[in-house]
């Protein structure tokens, strides 16, 4: 009876509606009129078809992308005339390249020292401070990638910058 059903249907939505019989007959093409088995004879149904999915459901497992953490600068306090990081420094430092690391930020260190009255000297250790945090960083497993390292002196003039 379903059969009989779904081909007047197919014919009522040929004649009436022209086009609509190509979504008629898609739709009827997986319900299969039952079967008959060639050596026991036997009439043998087919399973029922899985239902067609909703073209207007949104995805179930649609991640939520939450926004991006702001940074804000980190500045580094180190000790007078010295370059090496400060073991106070180190917590907000591994907070920073686990961020550098989980995000890929790009990050530019940037050195300063006007720890004496002359300018080479701060220069130098501007860029030996910048490379300290570039080398603990690397070390943390931050990729040398999104690191730029530029060191300045006591007039502020940046006179190195390296792109690794």
């Amino acid at each position: 009876m379903r059969q009989h059903s779904l081909s007047l249907l197919m014919a009522v939505g040929a004649v009436l509606l022209g086009g609509l019989i190509v979504v008629l007959a898609f739709s009827s093409c997986s319900s299969k009129a039952p079967q008959q088995d060639q050596v026991s004879g036997e009439v043998v149904a087919s399973p029922e078809p899985a239902p067609l999915s909703d073209p207007y459901e949104l995805p179930s497992a649609s991640p939520y992308e939450a926004p991006l953490p702001a940074i804000e600068p980190l500045q580094i306090a180190f000790h007078k005339g010295y370059h090496n990081v400060p073991d106070k420094e180190v917590p907000a430092l591994g907070a920073l390249a686990g961020l550098l690391k989980d995000y890929r930020f790009q990050a530019i260190l940037i050195g300063n020292a006007n720890d004496y009255n002359d300018i080479q000297r701060n220069r130098a250790l501007s860029y030996q401070r910048a490379r300290a945090v570039y080398d603990w960083l690397l070390r943390e497993g931050v990729p040398a990638e999104i690191l730029t390292i530029a060191s300045g002196g006591t007039d502020g003039r940046f006179v190195g910058v390296q792109a690794r």
